[in-house]
């Protein structure tokens, strides 16, 4: 059953079922830094997380999140 939380990113109120503890707004803007992570890391296989932080404007944190959950691979 869907309760009410406040987003871990924006603190706004949203329904909660499962999944991650962000709101659908995040959630979308964390899969669009997602998918420039993504092609990032395509085009340049060789490049530390450092500067795929710099260069995509995605925080090193947030890669590494993506990096555990297995969304992507070095």
């Amino acid at each position: 059953m869907p309760e009410i939380r406040n987003c871990q990113k924006c603190r706004k109120i949203f329904m909660y079922s499962t999944g991650p503890h962000i709101c659908p707004a995040c959630r979308e803007i964390e899969e669009k830094d997602f998918e420039r992570v993504r092609v990032f890391v395509r085009d340049y296989p060789g490049a530390t997380i450092q500067e795929v932080a710099q260069a995509t404007e995605v925080s090193m944190q947030l890669i590494y999140r993506f990096l555990k959950e297995g969304r992507l691979e070095v």
